[in-house]
């Protein structure tokens, strides 16, 4: 029920090149008190690094790609529930097996493409020269870049409180949602068990009449009154090599119900689509209690 407008605290840590693209990215932000923070940052990173910080200013091409693109498509598609699931895999590469096979050839022989892809044409042999290749993986060991080479995009539909887990994976460029009251909320079972359920669903059913009334003249200004429970929509896509990080990560027993379902959901997709990564990706499947004993 904790709304996204309660103050949270948040360190970065920043080269002056990247502050100066984030400073100004944030002076355009709609948002009166994101702004404020902006001009705060550029005073703050002016003392140390005046010169490289003298260009933050709001960018229209970033700032107003929104309205340009709304004149140019017109009327945005209603939004609906027609996909009720949590992660769709919406597209992937092609012949990942063989990619994967052939990357390896020339990551550690530099093999050139044509020859090792040519090499890697027969399944059997590709599937082999993978599995010799994530063989002796320790539990803390990161899989070789070659799986850098193939990649996934999924849609996720989950509760804004596991958004703001999945979204700072590093390797995986994610949109990012409006937090809206439009997509349902999600609730924990063990809120029934303890007797509450009904209430808490009552308190949520009523935010978004209210939501309503305020994004038809404020909608960044909206977000700031919907509890995190309330779901987003966003589209993620990334390497296998991401991918194995994100799911053996965020899958594990210690993790938040809610983010394990999505990386449960990401492997699964990922091994109905490439059965030869079963037995590579270690996900923990079990659906654990939310205590996690």
């Amino acid at each position: 029920m904790l709304p996204a407008g309660v103050p949270t605290n948040v360190g970065i840590t920043a080269n002056a090149r990247v502050l100066e693209q984030h400073i100004s990215k944030l002076l355009g932000s709609p948002l009166a008190e994101v702004r404020r923070i902006a001009e705060a940052l550029r005073d703050e990173g002016r003392a140390v690094a005046p010169t490289l910080l003298k260009y933050t200013a709001p960018r229209p091409h970033r700032d107003n790609a929104a309205a340009r693109v709304l004149h140019a498509h017109g009327a945005l598609h209603p939004v609906g529930r027609d996909n009720p699931e949590d992660v769709t895999l919406i597209d992937r590469s092609p012949e990942p097996l063989r990619v994967v096979a052939t990357a390896i050839q020339c990551e550690l022989f530099g093999t050139p493409w044509n020859d090792a892809w040519a090499g890697a044409l027969d399944p059997a042999h590709a599937r082999a020269v993978v599995d010799a290749y994530l063989a002796e993986r320790g539990p803390h060991d990161a899989p070789g870049r070659a799986l850098e080479q193939v990649w996934f995009r999924f849609e996720i539909a989950c509760d804004y409180g596991a958004w703001r887990d999945l979204q700072r994976h590093r390797l995986v460029s994610a949109s990012t949602p409006r937090l809206t009251a439009r997509e349902g909320y999600v609730l924990s079972p063990e809120l029934d068990a303890l007797g509450v359920g009904r209430d808490v669903r009552a308190a949520l059913d009523g935010v978004a009449p209210v939501y309503e009334a305020i994004a038809a003249t404020h909608p960044w200004e909206a977000q700031y009154l919907v509890p995190l429970a309330f779901r987003v929509r966003y589209l993620a896509t990334m390497n296998l090599r991401e991918l194995f990080h994100l799911t053996e990560l965020r899958a594990a027993r210690q993790g938040h119900p809610a983010y394990r379902r999505v990386a449960q959901a990401i492997a699964r997709l990922a091994i109905d689509h490439c059965p030869w990564l079963d037995g590579h990706l270690r996900i923990d499947w079990a659906d654990h209690p939310f205590a996690r004993h």
